[in-house]
């Protein structure tokens, strides 16, 4: 609550009071007004569906979500978090179904297609129109539609319960596409249903799901005695690759840090060799190492930016002073922070003093213009690592209009500096086709744990894959991952030149990058006018990123710098 707070000043101060107000008022009308579909007899004869307007007390919970949606805050998944290993539930076997029920969302029921079809069934006295709040199914010769479904704890329940009962669902639309929101709706139905032209009867089509990728490099299988590895919870991509080091992973949750309490399982499946615990469960000592996750604001100062919240660096704090295993600590920051309360002054003395602070522990950076910032005394850069299974190729069709893909609209809300939102306006001003923000939809509403991970994750590859140019204009984070993602995924990249994207990037050859608006619009309109040239650029991208960015190089470099840090070698 406390940091939807921080996150809301932060927009707040960014926006016209009008805009504050139209976002209020609309998270209160939507929390308090309610839309329901019922049958009743046409003027004209038969039957027809009309919507009414009901009243009802909102929670705070729906009045904050809603308010978070009007003002561009993404709300997490309810499934997102997982605070033990958890193995998942996979969805109801459909052949285990007595019988079936048309699944419908509103945008649906408001089709003339689909009100023809069930004003003929009422006609008949065969349609039956439900709610979860009221799952009650009538004789076997009406047709149960149910409706008023919501992608939350509470429709879980409901497709649950009718689970239970031996019930399946079928979704009925009358369109090809499926809204972002009702995509956990839909996979979970057996089939697709849609009005013939006659309005009389259904058409029929499989239910179409992204299948997750195959690793290729899975986790290295443990030795005898593994290494006991202690840690907490920070950059959970980047920390899924780690793990596959193939040591145990102890990650501890009760230091005071909020967001290392749970796994985020809406980013990446829970690992099978990592573990939660807490401080008093264990003997740091009997441990071989410890990985100190930490950025630009772990520090405790009243100048924190405000998008992190007060308790961000809690665990690395304590560890940092408290533990005598060895440790080498991960900086996932640069020293700037742009979008901070601190004036260049302060920042530079906050850098001095984590410098300070760490002294001769070992360093990882992502970048070498990080490890040049920072100035540690015992630092290294180790690039990213992606596994080149888990983000294959897309196709590209011959004809395909180009779409480009940029950032969360979140990216740029909360940290514009940081991800170079002004660049991000220059240059959609002068190219022709839209920016499209990173939106992934919801897997499954069925699913749970690492089921719901491994369906999530193959829908971020499946949206990546509806891309042809990817465009990064972040100026201060070291090496992004998603950047990183789209090269493997075979998407052409345009990024702003910075964090050592010109170690790697030749102009016109693997991607392109460069530093004013009109150099990156330029360089999008060269692709975007040359489609196949655009797809040769993206391949040898690919090429560059399985070369330079594997899993194998990342995870030797990391063996290397334990061998060093431990003085044998222990993995």
């Amino acid at each position: 609550m406390l940091k939807f707070l921080r996150k809301t000043h932060r927009l707040f101060a960014s926006r016209p009071a009008s805009g504050i107000a139209a976002a209020l008022l609309a998270a209160a009308h939507d929390t308090t007004t309610e839309r329901r579909f019922a049958v009743q007899p046409a003027a004209t004869g038969g039957y027809r569906i009309v919507r009414r307007r009901t009243w009802r007390r909102p929670s705070r919970m729906a009045f904050i979500n809603a308010l978070q949606q009007h003002l561009g805050i993404p709300t997490p998944d309810f499934r997102r978090r997982a605070e033990s290993r958890e193995a998942g539930t996979a969805p109801p076997a459909s052949a285990a179904c007595r019988g079936t029920l048309l699944l419908a969302g509103e945008q649906a029921l408001l089709d003339p297609r689909i009100a023809h079809y069930l004003s003929q069934l009422a006609a008949t006295g065969q349609l039956h129109l439900v709610y979860p709040d009221a799952l009650y199914l009538a004789e076997s010769c009406t047709l149960p539609v149910l409706t008023g479904v919501k992608a939350d704890a509470t429709g879980q329940a409901c497709l649950a319960e009718l689970h239970r009962r031996g019930m399946g669902c079928i979704w009925l639309s009358a369109a090809d596409d499926v809204t972002l929101a009702e995509v956990p709706l839909y996979e979970a139905c057996q089939q697709q249903a849609r009005p013939v032209a006659d309005g009389l009867r259904l058409d029929y089509a499989p239910i179409v799901r992204p299948q997750p990728p195959v690793p290729s490099h899975p986790v290295a299988p443990p030795r005898a005695r593994p290494l006991r590895i202690l840690t907490y919870r920070w950059h959970v991509p980047h920390q899924y690759e780690l793990f596959k080091l193939g040591a145990e992973f102890t990650l501890l949750t009760d230091l005071g840090e909020s967001s290392c309490r749970w796994w985020d399982l809406g980013q990446r499946p829970w690992p099978e060799n990592a573990r939660f615990a807490r401080w008093n469960e264990i003997d740091p000592t009997q441990f071989d190492l410890a990985l100190l996750h930490f950025d630009e604001h772990i520090l405790d100062v009243p100048d924190k930016d405000p998008a992190v919240g007060a308790d961000w660096g809690k665990s690395f704090r304590f560890l940092l002073g408290t533990l005598s295993i060895p440790r080498i600590a991960i900086c996932h920051g640069t020293p700037q922070a742009p979008d901070a309360l601190a004036d260049p002054a302060t920042a530079e003395a906050h850098r001095q003093t984590l410098v300070d602070l760490l002294g001769d522990t070992p360093v990882v950076v992502n970048s070498h213009q990080a490890h040049a910032e920072w100035r540690f005394r015992n630092a290294r850069v180790i690039w990213q690592g992606f596994d080149p299974g888990e983000f294959p190729e897309r196709r590209s069709t011959a004809g395909q209009v180009a779409r480009i893909l940029t950032l969360p609209h979140s990216a740029y809300t909360l940290r514009p500096r940081y991800h170079g939102a002004d660049l991000l306006e220059g240059v959609r001003n002068r190219v022709p086709l839209p920016f499209e923000q990173l939106s992934v939809p919801e897997p499954d509403l069925r699913l749970g744990g690492n089921a719901y991970a491994r369906a999530k994750f193959a829908h971020y590859i499946a949206t990546l894959h509806r891309y042809a140019i990817y465009f990064n204009p972040t100026v201060h984070s070291p090496m992004p991952r998603t950047r990183g993602e789209a090269m493997l995924c075979g998407l052409a990249t345009v990024s702003a030149t910075s964090h050592d994207v010109d170690l790697f990037i030749n102009n016109g050859i693997n991607g392109f990058h460069a530093g004013s608006v009109p150099e990156l619009a330029e360089q999008i309109r060269y692709l975007l006018d040359d489609p196949e040239r655009a797809r040769r650029i993206a391949r040898a991208g690919r090429a560059t990123g399985i070369d330079l960015f594997g899993i194998e190089r990342f995870l030797a470099d990391w063996r290397r710098l334990i061998r060093d840090t431990l003085g044998h070698d222990a993995i």
